[in-house]
């Protein structure tokens, strides 16, 4: 789904595929029946006027996006700086 013609919502597309976790769970028994799975990403694609081939690149890229963007902020959450120990004083 092209930038220029992507006309689909994303929270709406990814409701959809949602629907279908063996797209994108590599735990379900299902994801590895391609013909499947290639005929669901052609509903999909069909439900939001784009061909499967493109509905499937849209939705890794937006799964890309997210977890690149979770991981920008784990690191910015970091510090940097090693643990420290507390100077022992002596207790009179």
């Amino acid at each position: 789904m092209s930038e220029k013609e992507n006309t689909c919502v994303p929270e709406e597309f990814i409701a959809e595929v949602m629907e279908y976790p063996f797209l994108y769970d590599k735990r379900q028994p299902m994801f590895k029946d391609a013909k499947k799975k290639e005929r669901i990403w052609n509903e999909i694609g069909k439900n939001f006027n784009h061909p499967g081939e493109e509905a499937k690149q849209y939705f890794k890229s937006l799964e890309r996006k997210v977890w690149k963007d979770k991981k920008q902020r784990e690191k910015a959450t970091r510090s940097g700086a090693g643990a420290t120990r507390k100077k022992e004083t002596e207790r009179d």
